[in-house]
Order: C-alpha cells, then sequence, then structure tokens
C-alpha cells in the first residue's frame, strides 16, 4: 500500500466520479435528509438497503 500511494497509482475516484455508481450527489443529499425507510429508498433508487445505511451513517459518500 505505501508504494501504491508513494507511486500515485491508488485511485481518485469518488462519487459521481466513479463509472460504477448509481447514485448522484443530489440523491445522496436527498437520502440523508430524507424521513423514508431504508427499504422504500433502497427501491427508489435501485440500490441495496445497506448501502442506504451506509449514506445515512456517513460510512459511504463521506465527501458530500
Amino acid at each position: 500500500m505505501k508504494d501504491m500511494v508513494k507511486k500515485n497509482r491508488q485511485s481518485h475516484l469518488r462519487g459521481e466520479n466513479n463509472g460504477r455508481n448509481i447514485l448522484t450527489e443530489e440523491d445522496v443529499k436527498f437520502i440523508r435528509n430524507s424521513k423514508l425507510i431504508a427499504k422504500q429508498l433502497a427501491l427508489q433508487f435501485g440500490v441495496s438497503i445497506s448501502n442506504i445505511y451506509d449514506i445515512k451513517h456517513k460510512r459511504s459518500w463521506k465527501h458530500v
């Protein structure tokens, strides 16, 4: 890992810059402010319930 960082070979793609993302920053802001339950949000955005939980608890999308 140290060698990877030293040679600047780590990925810098976060959030919308990652090609495999499903959500946008606006979606993440909506999820964090929503009073809907995780299951409803997961169905609405097409992601897993655990993904919604991680977003709400700032374990993912920390930069937003």
